[in-house]
């Protein structure tokens, strides 16, 4: 298998179709018919997901109160965390909650990364 990045196939196919001089193509409108089927498929085609990395949290944040995610504070540490915003218009902390409840931030989270899914035993 052979990941392919989707957006720049599609610019290059409609470069192709349109952008290319000659004078068939621009006539053609079978290329316009072509260049949608293309793009169509390329739209319902199966989206594969990256392996899972770090993420650095100058890159992108996750979002808030979805779910868990492991994370990395500055000091090596490695925990499960949430991503939260406790107060309207506050700006949003990882956390977790000790064992009375209450939130507890946690500072320096330099990277993330969506925790994996639980094993399941596969059976044949």
């Amino acid at each position: 298998m052979r990941l392919i990045d989707a957006d720049a196939l599609n610019e290059r196919m409609y470069h192709d179709a349109f952008e290319t001089d000659s004078d068939m193509q621009k006539w053609d409108g079978g290329c316009w018919i072509r260049y949608k089927m293309f793009e169509n498929a390329i739209k319902d085609a199966p989206t594969i997901e990256p392996e899972q990395r770090w993420i650095p949290v100058t890159e992108r944040l996750p979002d808030p109160y979805i779910s868990e995610w492991l994370c990395c504070t500055a000091d090596g540490s490695v925990e499960e965390l949430w991503y939260d915003s406790p107060r309207p218009n506050a700006e949003c902390e990882f956390l977790y909650y000790d064992e009375d409840g209450y939130p507890v931030v946690v500072p320096d989270v330099i990277a993330w990364m969506p925790l994996p899914d639980p094993y399941e035993e596969v059976t044949t």
